[in-house]
């Protein structure tokens, strides 16, 4: 377990190594789509070392027995790796789609937090929250920054991202700030369109019976001036 977890940071927190993990939560609630991207500028000199780690990665953390090499063993799972060269850098992409049961062992979260909690109360509200203390930044002090973004079209009932845009929450983790963790509550009933569209409806029927009213208090004004000549 150990090796796995120091195979990982070890080309998760290369000197001059950027991080950006993107979790995509479908409308259903039952499939995660997890990426993580690590890029190096082609003049750092982590460049040709990220270029050609292109090692399998078991999705579930507790995997043991992983190889150093190359070889997958039989009856694992692993990230599928996509690879990128430009001009200027390279990246590599870690991805996988996984069920609502298999992502609370993912191999990627279980990097970096030592626990992630994912349960559903009565209301039908999802939480999903990992545990405090990003532990890689104390392991790999060149590590200064990692991105997080969460994507869900669902109503958002509570997050403590740094900033949101569209369906995106986004965390920036910092190491003046490691002992965060990542919380997020959506409501698996209702999407953002169908929250937005309930709005609009509330304030469309607010207009019609203001317009209403309107028409009942002239009409009533008009009634009473006649009955007053």
């Amino acid at each position: 377990m150990k090796k796995i977890m120091l195979i990982f940071l070890s080309l998760f927190l290369l000197t001059g190594c950027t991080a950006e993990y993107t979790l995509n939560i479908d409308e259903k609630m039952d499939n995660f789509e997890e990426n993580l991207t690590l890029s190096a500028n082609i003049n750092s000199d982590d460049y040709d070392y990220l270029k050609n780690y292109d090692r399998p990665k078991p999705i579930d953390y507790k995997i043991t027995g992983y190889s150093e090499t190359d070889e997958k063993m039989d009856g694992v799972i692993y990230y599928d790796l996509y690879k990128k060269d430009d001009y200027d850098k390279t990246s590599l992409t870690y991805s996988y789609n996984f069920s609502r049961s298999q992502f609370l062992n993912s191999g990627i979260v279980h990097t970096c937090f030592s626990g992630i909690t994912y349960f559903t109360d009565d209301q039908d509200n999802t939480t999903i929250k990992t545990s405090s203390g990003f532990q890689c930044f104390s392991k790999y002090p060149p590590l200064e920054e990692v991105v997080v973004k969460i994507v869900t079209k669902k109503n958002v009932v509570y997050h403590n991202a740094d900033s949101v845009k569209d369906n995106t929450y986004t965390w920036r983790i910092k190491k003046n700030n490691e002992n965060r963790n990542i919380h997020i509550i959506v409501n698996e009933k209702k999407s953002e369109e169908t929250v937005k569209s309930s709005t609009y409806m509330m304030i469309a029927g607010i207009c019609i019976l203001g317009f209403i009213l309107l028409i009942l208090i002239i009409v009533i004004y008009k009634n009473g001036k006649y009955n007053g000549k």
